[in-house]
């Protein structure tokens, strides 16, 4: 399963969750009835996709991020951030902070690779 549909499936899979668990506690929706765990949820399926994906890549920057979401994860379930913070936005404040690490990770990637094989013109006659 490639790693986009797992990014997908962590929070498909989470808001169907949370739609099952709230169907049943009364109002469904209710941002107030969500399950305080929903970010441990949409963390440890994005741990499996980081993990599938390191060992069919064998890079080991994909082992990091595994750690990291379950890390971020638990942070934002267990944090006491108070009452003005419900668990909605804790689901989506550490999808957010995952999202921004792998947009820096991506973007040095990126950055990395143009600065280490740098597009030569073909008329230079240095083309490849």
């Amino acid at each position: 399963m490639p790693l986009l549909a797992v990014i997908l499936l962590a929070g498909t899979l989470t808001i169907a969750v949370v739609a099952g668990v709230t169907l049943f506690g009364g109002r469904m929706w209710s941002l107030d009835h969500w399950p305080t765990w929903t970010p441990l949820l949409s963390g440890a399926i994005l741990a499996g996709g980081f993990l599938h994906t390191a060992v069919r890549s064998g890079l080991p920057r994909y082992h990091a991020f595994a750690v990291l979401s379950l890390g971020i994860s638990v942070f934002f379930w267990l944090f006491p951030f108070g009452p003005r913070i419900n668990p909605s936005d804790r689901l989506t404040l550490s999808l957010f902070v995952i999202a921004a690490l792998l947009f820096v990770v991506g973007t040095v990637t990126m950055v990395r690779f143009v600065r280490l094989r740098p597009i030569v013109n073909a008329e230079d006659g240095h083309a490849r």
